[in-house]
């Protein structure tokens, strides 16, 4: 698996595929936070970066990330179901965490409360809760990352 900048053409599919994977809580996310859907989409397509993992051309899923100071945050990481529980997702956090590791300090990231197979893989990684969303049910996950 490979991790490329998106393109107009994969932030389509990345959009489909985060609207799929968060179906169960976007619409009560997005009315708790007081915006429109397509306020959220113009902010995935503009605020921080979005990168497509691929496996032999073929879109498997993406990050969404943006640096706020010296943490990055991610806003996303989504794999296509046939992707997940493989070890794409560590894979995916390893890159995240190589490539930025002489740029910021920490990096953040929101889980579900109820995502216990994210929120374990997480915390393996060395990953703490340091706040919760609970009108949303997020936990704010955060590790502080070596510097090379």
């Amino acid at each position: 698996m490979y991790y490329v900048k998106a393109t107009e053409e994969d932030y389509v599919r990345a959009y489909a595929m985060m609207k799929d994977a968060t179906r169960d809580y976007l619409d009560a996310t997005l009315a708790t936070l007081d915006i429109e859907e397509n306020e959220f989409a113009n902010l995935f397509r503009s605020v921080g970066e979005v990168f497509v993992a691929k496996q032999d051309e073929v879109m498997t899923g993406f990050y969404w990330i943006e640096r706020r100071d010296e943490v990055l945050h991610i806003h996303g990481i989504i794999l296509d179901e046939p992707y997940r529980h493989q070890g794409h997702g560590r894979a995916m956090m390893s890159t995240i965490e190589k490539t930025h590791a002489g740029e910021v300090k920490d990096i953040e990231l929101g889980v579900k409360t109820n995502n216990t197979p994210a929120i374990n893989l997480y915390k393996s990684l060395g990953y703490k809760v340091v706040k919760t969303h609970e009108a949303i049910g997020f936990y704010i996950m955060r590790k502080r990352i070596k510097q090379t």
